[in-house]
């Protein structure tokens, strides 16, 4: 995320700003590792990534992805912005649209109480901390209460409908968590201050190298020692266990420390042994035990800069095998074009891509990892909404829905460019240009080729494709050659015969 938020508890000394509103698995390693944690119960065991516990009626302390996971889609639900009333119950209506769309995992942006002290306002990178009774809706990561809702979306039941809705219609939810720190007048800041690293006058304050000034940072690093480790843990459980939430996306992950990532993976699983986690990072270690995917945050800025022209298409082709080997085969990444925090403070995609937008959302969902869209993508969204503010998506007529309907459905339907070692790793063709470029995935017998041309001009590449393929976007015949127009991409797919 680039907006941040913390908080702290008790009876504490002012905070970082004038403070005058207020003063403020169980493991799954195994029947082994059981005997060794004391029969009173208490705290979850710490973090034993390496520990293997086998043998009879044990089993492996290892990372599990879920199995629905292989071939899932992820959609960003901007929930104040999604529609004009803000709210679950408004966001349900649309459940049946995106079911058609093609999403599978519905990423559900911060759901909790929103805090006022220091509350920023304005237009997104011109903000400011306003005034106590502000209309600012403030920064949805800035948290008050782990375990309450944030009242302009609804209330408890409405999640709860919501979820169930999603459930029915066989899309999962996830949370957006903020772990690293929370509102300056969080619940956490008047219960307990011992969670929260202070300044040396004993003051709250934000996030270290940040202009994140309407959050205070929480102290990770004594957390197992104050009970923070345990207190985040238990909160994550709290809606998985009550309101069949089906994991998390979590914000700023590399900022909170693996082991306690790890440890609360394990209690999860303890609840829904096919709890989904993602990462707003891009740690390799994450992949160990704690997080199925994470985000492409390298691959999407070369995918601004080669969008822009400003970078070759040889970056994009180096650099995916630089990620398949730092992170491993097995590891889920997330590609996107946009998200919130691009959208809202580096532009919309026509800012960033230009011509090229349709073209590299494409390739971002082709090339490798998991596609994403954000709400109002599919609708060509030209504007950058507004991140303190109401400020609804303009759906229009919903103009790109074929180009993301064709994107999500080619990830459903081949395996190919299914996630981690479900799928297959692409293969470039020579294509002399540093504006186009081709590759072929392949997974059991299925076969798909993306040609891309960035440039201002038609492209000519020699594919060898014979009518065996079938084109699934770009409407060009599959051929030895084909010529790709200025500014698009092509697909082509096809299932040999065994």
């Amino acid at each position: 995320m680039t907006q941040s938020h913390h908080r702290k508890a008790g009876a504490y000394n002012r905070p970082f700003f004038d403070m005058n509103t207020k003063n403020s698995l169980l493991s799954t390693f195994g029947v082994l590792a059981l005997l060794l944690t004391s029969c009173g119960g208490g705290s979850s065991p710490a973090s034993t990534t390496d520990a293997q516990a086998l043998g009879q009626g044990l089993k492996s302390d290892e990372l599990a992805h879920p199995a629905w996971s292989a071939n899932a889609t992820i959609y960003e639900v901007n929930v104040r912005q999604h529609t004009p009333e803000g709210t679950f119950n408004a966001f349900a209506e649309d459940l049946p649209r995106l079911k058609e769309l093609g999403v599978d995992i519905l990423w559900l942006m911060p759901i909790h109480p929103i805090g006022e002290v220091n509350r920023k306002g304005g237009e997104n990178k011109n903000n400011y901390m306003v005034q106590p009774g502000s209309s600012s809706m403030g920064s949805p990561y800035s948290v008050q209460d782990y375990y309450k809702i944030n009242p302009d979306f609804g209330t408890e039941a409405d999640l709860r409908a919501l979820t169930e809705a999603a459930h029915a219609l066989d899309m999962k939810v996830i949370l957006d968590w903020v772990a690293n720190h929370t509102a300056f007048d969080s619940e956490w800041t008047e219960s307990h201050l011992e969670y929260f690293l202070l300044d040396e006058a004993g003051n709250l304050q934000p996030p270290s190298e940040t202009d994140w000034w309407d959050v205070t940072q929480l102290d990770w690093e004594n957390g197992r020692e104050s009970g923070l480790y345990d207190a985040m843990a238990d909160a994550l459980e709290y809606w998985v266990r009550e309101f069949g939430i089906d994991g998390y996306r979590c914000d700023v992950a590399e900022k909170v420390p693996t082991d306690f990532w790890e440890k609360a993976r394990r209690q999860l699983e303890e609840v829904n042994p096919e709890v989904f986690m993602l990462a707003e990072a891009e740690v390799p270690e994450h992949h160990n035990r704690a997080f199925d995917m994470s985000y492409g945050w390298e691959m999407h800025h070369i995918m601004n800069q080669v969008g822009k022209g400003e970078w070759s298409v040889d970056s994009l082709i180096q650099a995916v095998p630089r990620q398949t080997e730092r992170f491993g085969a097995d590891a889920y990444r997330m590609m996107f074009v946009t998200n919130h925090d691009e959208n809202s403070w580096n532009g919309t995609i026509e800012e960033r891509l230009g011509a090229n937008g349709d073209a590299m959302a494409v390739l971002s969902g082709t090339l490798m990892g998991t596609p994403l869209v954000y709400s109002g993508q599919e609708a060509g969204m030209t504007k950058r909404l507004r991140f303190f503010e109401k400020d609804t998506v303009q759906w229009g007529d919903y103009a790109k829905t074929d180009l993301y309907q064709t994107i999500y459905a080619l990830n459903h339907e081949n395996q190919a460019l299914w996630n981690g070692i479900h799928g297959g790793q692409p293969k470039f063709y020579a294509i002399d240009s540093d504006v186009a470029m081709a590759w072929k995935r392949a997974a059991g017998t299925n076969e798909v080729v993306v040609a891309v041309n960035l440039g201002d001009e038609d492209a000519a590449m020699a594919l060898n494709l014979d009518d065996s393929y079938a084109a699934a976007w770009g409407d060009l015949a599959p051929s030895t050659e084909v010529l790709v127009p200025a500014h698009t991409a092509a697909v082509w797919t096809r299932n040999r015969a065994e």
